[in-house]
């Protein structure tokens, strides 16, 4: 939805932390290894999701399938995925983060009513569709997944958008997201494609 509409919300930044596992499981591989800017952006769109990296525990796999999640709605909140990741957390984390702390369980009991159910690991990982060679010479293979069945938004989803995309004005002019990402740019404002 980020790459569609220029509307970045936890939502999508759950997308990415999806991302940043399966980097750090390949110890910094590129993801998308392969493809260009646009091939990649029409490859999340059409569904398709990384392969698990070599090695990678499924319960990890699981959780970064759980990010790249169709349906922004259907995704984790980041407290999920901490509660997610408790079992793997050391004693010293107990003592330490803000998940434990006083403030951090108001929060957590202030947001279980609104959390949403945690889908048990899929028993289908995927289809490989395609393995990319880097210039290393490594492999990334490429999957799209089956568990997804219908990409368009439902009524409560367009919903939850329009309440999130409204815009606001800057002072040069430019239209900005409620987070204040740059939607539009004033005359005279040139940009580069990457």
């Amino acid at each position: 939805e980020s790459l569609k509409d220029g509307v970045f919300t936890s939502s999508s930044d759950v997308w990415s932390y999806g991302v940043v596992l399966w980097e750090m499981a390949t110890l910094a591989s590129q993801p998308y290894q392969g493809l260009t800017n646009d091939q990649t952006l029409k490859y999340v769109i059409e569904g398709r999701v990384m392969m698990p990296p070599d090695n990678c525990p499924e319960n990890l796999y699981w959780l970064m399938k759980r990010c790249w999640q169709y349906k922004p709605l259907m995704r984790p909140t980041f407290l999920e995925l901490v509660t997610d990741l408790l079992p793997e957390a050391n004693q010293k984390f107990s003592t330490v983060s803000f998940y434990h702390s006083e403030e951090g369980q108001e929060i957590r009991g202030g947001a279980s009513a609104g959390m949403v159910v945690t889908i048990p690991p899929p028993t289908v990982v995927g289809e490989v569709v395609g393995e990319t060679t880097g210039a290393g010479g490594e492999t990334t293979p490429l999957c799209i997944t089956r568990e997804i069945e219908d990409f368009s938004l439902g009524s409560d989803d367009e919903e939850n958008y329009k309440q999130s995309s409204g815009s606001s004005k800057v002072s040069n002019g430019s239209t900005t997201t409620p987070n204040g990402y740059i939607l539009a740019r004033p005359n005279g404002i040139k940009t580069t494609k990457c």
